[in-house]
């Protein structure tokens, strides 16, 4: 019984903890397609401030001084003063992923660096283009919707 009752509470405490980070996956390739990829990973970005709301979605960009995040709702943003945690996942089964903690007591230049190894991930690495129509972006397609009927991945 205790055994059981043990188990249950890990895939439970498993299934909790997958869903908490708020990261939908379904839009992201998998490993071996990363390199045809032109989207940014997804994103999580926790707030500094208590009981502020994270941005969650594909990481868009990161600018010297903002982060830049696509959700169904449209770019949102977060300056990196607010900033507490970016945590990213690259691949639909988490493999590649990472994550930058801003703790108070960093010196700007770990600051800076951490901040500078995020871009990687987001779809503009050099930060947002200034000729870029904002309300022209759109998240990626489903992972469904970009097979071909060999099963094949398609280019967006």
């Amino acid at each position: 019984m205790w055994r059981t009752r043990s188990w249950t509470w890990a895939v439970f405490a498993i299934a909790v903890g997958g869903c908490g980070s708020g990261l939908r996956m379904e839009w992201l390739p998998d490993g071996k397609q990363l390199n045809q990829w032109p989207y940014g990973s997804a994103a999580n970005v926790t707030p500094r401030a208590w009981g502020a709301s994270h941005l969650k979605g594909e990481l868009i960009a990161i600018g010297p001084d903002t982060v830049h995040v696509l959700n169904p709702q449209g770019l949102t943003w977060m300056r990196r003063d607010d900033v507490r945690r970016i945590e990213v996942s690259a691949d639909y089964l988490g493999n590649l992923s990472d994550h930058f903690d801003i703790r108070k007591s960093m010196k700007p230049e770990e600051i800076e660096k951490g901040w500078d190894r995020m871009r990687q991930f987001a779809r503009y690495p050099g930060g947002l283009p200034d000729s870029l129509d904002r309300a022209a972006l759109r998240l990626p397609p489903t992972r469904a919707s970009r097979r071909n009927s060999r099963g094949t991945f398609l280019n967006p």
